[in-house]
């Protein structure tokens, strides 16, 4: 397991939401061509370096409540250097 501060996260991105079911990634996918010489390039479930929640129920809700923890937690930042 492995944790990061939520306002550190480069990117969110939302991807095959159906039946509400979906996977959420918080930096860009490693490229097929990046992954080596493997049999992780075949392997859909790999998901590489890349902070990933796979299967997420309810994945809209779940990216509305990170997005707007992150913009809460940047707007602080913002303001506590004012």
């Amino acid at each position: 397991m492995a944790s990061a501060y939520i306002d550190t996260l480069p990117l969110l991105i939302k991807e095959g939401v159906s039946n509400g079911v979906g996977t959420l990634r918080f930096s860009q996918p490693d490229s097929v061509w990046s992954r080596g010489r493997s049999w992780g390039v075949w392997d859909t479930m790999s998901i590489g370096n890349t902070p990933t929640f796979v299967d997420v129920e309810d994945a809209d809700a779940v990216y509305r409540l990170i997005s707007d923890l992150r913009e809460k937690t940047r707007s602080k930042a913002q303001a506590n250097l004012t």
